[in-house]
């Protein structure tokens, strides 16, 4: 059975090391060579009717070994990055270390899991008075009990823009795709709900998939880049989240979902785990970024 080990190389690389017994991967070779025999011909030989053997000396061992062992690399760095605790959105390096007849395979893949984020000095970012007239104008059409709640919002929001503008975001296309379409199905969801179609949507605005999946993309990459930019914020002031304020989210959850808290943090022990981790250090980095626009608007009242 295919056995694997996870080294953290520093807090943004892991490397998975593989080792497929040379039985198991002599099976998978057995299988690849049936699967394939019949596309080759030897001289003197009807065709399909020369063993592996035969192949491999006319034709070189890698005619079978390299199929197999995209096979084996696939479906086990697959398993093997389902099976960590956060989302990798990037593909790996791999290298193979030993592919000797008899041997073991053993390979390894080198994989990044944390976007890069190289802030600006983000102290030092101010709103612009631009940024105070847009607030002010969009804070005019809402009730008078929600203005200074909406107008913090949005001067929060408008500073964190700026923040990532000045700084070097890094957002994978594929972490982009899967929030669009966590949103695309969100969209149709709610539109059964309204007992609506697609298609009547699609019909009635004039539009398609291809351009809704495209606005969502838009969309989710503004999210993704204010996210990843709190995160990083959240980092570098130390403000991730601790095993204490992960306790009391979990004790919250719990009471929504009404499920024993131990039994819900059981459920929460990898993948959702860190991504709950990840949302508190989000909101604290958000909480930051609220206290420097209190700041800046105060001296700008000053």
């Amino acid at each position: 059975m295919t056995k694997y080990t996870t080294e953290q190389i520093d807090r943004n690389n892991i490397r998975f090391r593989f080792i497929v017994p040379s039985a198991e991967f002599d099976a998978i070779l057995e299988a690849v060579y049936r699967t394939n025999k019949d596309k080759y011909e030897i001289p003197g030989v009807r065709k399909g009717r020369a063993d592996r053997k035969m192949l491999e000396a006319y034709l070189g061992r890698a005619v079978f070994t390299r199929p197999a062992v995209d096979k084996v690399v696939s479906e086990a760095y697959c398993k093997a990055a389902s099976e960590y605790s956060e989302e990798i959105y990037y593909t790996p390096v791999v290298t193979i270390e030993q592919n000797e007849p008899g041997s073991d395979l053993v390979f390894s893949a080198r994989v990044k899991i944390h976007p890069e984020s190289k802030l600006c000095d983000y102290r030092s970012v101010l709103l612009t008075e631009e940024d105070r007239k847009k607030a002010e104008e969009a804070v005019r059409e809402i009730p008078e009990s929600e203005r200074d709640s909406t107008r913090r919002y949005l001067l929060q929001s408008a500073l964190i823009s700026r923040i990532a503008d000045q700084s070097a975001i890094e957002i994978p296309e594929t972490m982009i795709n899967e929030r669009a379409m966590d949103m695309a199905r969100e969209f149709e969801r709610r539109l059964e709900m309204n007992q609506e179609s697609l298609a009547e949507y699609y019909k009635e605005s004039g539009s398609d998939e291809k351009t809704m999946l495209a606005e969502f993309a838009a969309a989710a990459k503004e999210q993704l880049r204010s996210r990843l930019t709190l995160l990083a914020i959240a980092r570098t002031e130390g403000l991730e989240a601790t095993d204490e304020e992960y306790d009391a989210e979990i004790r919250r959850l719990s009471g929504m979902y009404l499920m024993p808290p131990e039994q819900l943090k059981k459920f929460f022990a990898l993948r959702e785990g860190a991504k709950l981790k990840q949302d508190i250090g989000v909101s604290k980095g958000a909480e930051f970024i609220s206290q420097i626009v209190r700041q800046q608007s105060e001296n700008s009242e000053a």
